[in-house]
């Protein structure tokens, strides 16, 4: 009997952006149905790897992200360190963290995709304002600095009269 375990974070970081490798990783999935499976626990990475054109150590880097921001879970295989299937996080059909297959929420893949997108285009939106305001603060110290500094004279133009 295999020890397995359902490795799952749940916590909030930034969503997906359209077009990074954490996207492309996400759509791939959807496109397989929403999940990916192994009876060996071997290959899971490879065939994202090779399906994408991407090299392994970013693409782990990008699981264990995208299963951090509770995106998608992965079943382990902890005695063996072998990942037996990866599958995408059910939308708000199964509710948030629900352990649901994605085949079982209306819209499944597709929803989710788009539900990861509009969350990117919201955090984009929100960092868009973070540094409109930024700057705007800056600009206002910058003025204030400017108004609070000593006018000078006109600087000698060099020449000998």
């Amino acid at each position: 009997m295999q020890n397995t375990s359902l490795i799952s974070q749940r916590s909030r970081s930034r969503p997906v952006r359209s077009g990074t490798r954490r996207s492309k990783i996400l759509d791939y999935i959807a496109r397989q149905g929403g999940e990916l499976r192994s009876e060996s626990g071997q290959g899971l990475r490879r065939q994202i790897c090779e399906a994408l054109g991407e090299r392994p150590a970013p693409v782990s880097q990008a699981l264990l992200a995208l299963e951090k921001a509770g995106l998608l879970e992965r079943e382990i295989d902890v005695e063996r360190r072998r990942c037996h299937a990866i599958r995408l996080v059910s939308g708000p059909a199964g509710g948030p963290g629900s352990n649901r297959p994605p085949s079982d929420s209306p819209g499944g893949p597709e929803r989710r995709r788009i539900r990861a997108e509009l969350e990117a285009a919201e955090q984009d939106l929100a960092d868009s304002i973070r540094r409109a305001a930024e700057a705007s603060r800056r600009v206002q110290h910058l003025r204030w600095s400017l108004l609070r500094a000593p006018e000078g004279r006109p600087e000698d133009t060099g020449g000998t009269g």
